[in-house]
């Protein structure tokens, strides 16, 4: 996997974890010869993986069964129920969230708090022992 990356990354140096996906689906696509022929992905889940190209509409000529066709009609209803389905989730919590939420505006010269974010500190400077918040400001 490593050298696969590695001649992936030589053009793409800057955008390599964009290709990281396309890598591990191909990885575990391939046929390895020691493993009598059989991919990866085959022999865990039993199945060939369906292919990018077994989702693209074929001209009705040379289409080969409607089975195909059917398969990829309810791939993308439910790529889109599921997509739905995760919009509205996160609508209920923003709704869930905001409800507990209060709208603050600060007007010039009012004291503020500042809370402070162990993340925000170079490492080993902030312990976990420090004040969370100072001020006031």
């Amino acid at each position: 996997m490593g050298d696969l990356l590695r001649c992936l990354v030589k053009d793409n140096a800057q955008s390599w974890d964009l290709i990281i996906p396309t890598t591990k689906f191909s990885y575990n696509n391939f046929v390895n010869k020691r493993s009598k022929c059989h991919s990866p992905f085959e022999i865990v889940i039993g199945l060939k993986p369906r292919q990018p190209i077994d989702l693209v509409h074929l001209l009705v000529e040379t289409r080969t069964s409607l089975e195909v066709e059917e398969f990829a009609i309810y791939i993308h209803h439910l790529h889109e129920k599921v997509r739905k389905k995760i919009i509205t989730n996160n609508q209920q919590y923003k709704f869930n969230v905001d409800v507990h939420r209060r709208n603050v505006e600060f007007q010039e010269g009012d004291q503020v708090m500042i809370r402070l974010r162990p993340e925000r500190f170079p490492k080993g400077a902030y312990q976990k022992l420090y004040s969370r918040k100072v001020g006031p400001y």
